[in-house]
């Protein structure tokens, strides 16, 4: 398993087809078994792929990208009308707190928790 690589047609970049690469999803996929509330992060150009819900409830899905500052030319080129932050909003019943900025966490802290 791994991330889709991207090549360069023009001036556009364009996601590689991995078959083409030798991925077979069958052989490389990797099952992620899951509680209720558990929540699964990933690379952004990693494949993944949810199966039907077989149950009786409700599955939510929410997306959220973290796009690392030296990417935000190239997604503001290939997606125009997506909003991009400076900083990680802090929320509170779902909407954004309007925090001074010394209080509010950059690419840098992030990438420091991660570590």
């Amino acid at each position: 398993m791994g991330r889709i690589a991207h090549q360069r047609q023009g001036n556009k970049l364009t996601e590689v087809d991995p078959r083409d690469h030798g991925y077979n999803p069958e052989q490389d996929a990797v099952a992620c078994e899951m509680e209720p509330g558990d929540i699964l992060v990933w690379h952004q150009n990693a494949l993944h792929y949810s199966g039907p819900n077989r149950s009786d409830k409700q599955r939510i899905g929410l997306a959220g990208t973290f796009i690392a500052k030296r990417d935000v030319p190239w997604m503001r080129a290939i997606r125009p009308g997506n909003k991009y932050l400076d900083y990680l909003p802090v929320c509170e019943n779902g909407h954004p707190l309007d925090l001074p900025k010394e209080f509010l966490i950059d690419e840098d802290q992030i990438l420091a928790m991660a570590s």
